[in-house]
């Protein structure tokens, strides 16, 4: 089976429904939770947490690597350093995305199902709906890594939007477009890394990704990871310097790009713009 027509099996626009947060909260979002039909803890405690959030959410349906029959499937082949749940995980992102750019969503909330929410994150979505947050294709709620990058603007309950120039590395939590997702579909179509790796490195495709920090959405200690990381040993780079010189330099070309059309900045403001660092969880 071709890979595209597997995810679209089953996962198109018919399954896109409109989830509006709270009256003049979240406006028009709609929000999905990706969810493994067996994880019915996880799908009732999602459901309580954003119950008191205010919020409604469509529980999406994940890929389960453990029964997929990755042997039948083509486009595979770049995957095989990856365990059965990181290919499950890569694979439930791909399919929520072509179901938003499927659909006429102009933008979602994207969750998976062992994650905390701060009390904060209503304030932030609804920050996040004004210029120039539509013009980012994707915004990051949550980071496993320590936030760094440079400040686009400030936001509410004492957050900046980032434009962060270290990866973050994290899938959890994210807004995305309807044209975000349109791109990392096409950008990232075949699993062959992490996703939230492969987002990490979407710039190289000119996707526009920033970063909330400190973070609104963290991972809950309290549920076990279901993806086994047998896949991130093969992530690290054995390029010569000269190689990975050449590539930061341009990354930060890129980075500079985005700075400057976002904020209406010249392109040398992002040189100048301080760096600023803030802890991956903010105690909630």
């Amino acid at each position: 089976m071709r890979l595209n027509a597997f995810i679209a099996n089953g996962q198109g626009p018919q399954l896109v429904k409109k989830c509006f947060g709270g009256a003049d909260v979240a406006g028009d979002l709609a929000i999905f939770v990706i969810n493994l039909d067996r994880s019915a803890d996880r799908r009732r405690m999602m459901q309580a947490r954003l119950a008191t959030a205010g919020l409604v959410a469509q529980f999406f349906p994940a890929v389960d690597g453990r029964v997929l029959r990755r042997d039948s499937m083509d486009d595979l082949e770049k995957a095989s350093g990856l365990s059965d749940g990181e290919v499950g995980c890569y694979l439930s992102h791909l399919s929520v995305w072509r179901a938003i750019s499927e659909s006429r969503v102009a933008r979602a909330l994207v969750l998976e199902d062992d994650v905390r929410l701060d009390p904060a994150l209503n304030a932030i979505l609804a920050d996040l709906a004004s210029p120039p947050c539509n013009e980012i294709d994707l915004i990051r709620l949550s980071c496993s890594q320590k936030a760094v990058g440079k400040t686009l603007m400030k936001l509410s309950s004492h957050r900046s939007l980032l434009l962060p120039t270290k990866n973050p590395s994290s899938a959890m939590a994210y807004v995305v477009t309807m044209r975000g997702a349109k791109r990392l579909l096409n950008a990232l179509s075949r699993p062959f890394i992490p996703i939230d790796t492969a987002i990490d490195r979407c710039w190289q495709q000119g996707i526009r990704s920033a970063l909330v920090a400190p973070p609104v959405v963290c991972h809950d200690d309290d549920f076990q990871s279901i993806i086994t990381p047998t896949g991130r040993s093969n992530v690290s780079s054995s390029r010569r310097l000269p190689t990975r010189l050449a590539r930061s330099l341009k990354k930060h070309a890129t980075l500079a790009s985005d700075f400057a059309a976002l904020t209406g900045a010249g392109w040398l403001s992002y040189w100048l713009t301080e760096t600023v660092s803030v802890p991956s969880r903010s105690g909630f």
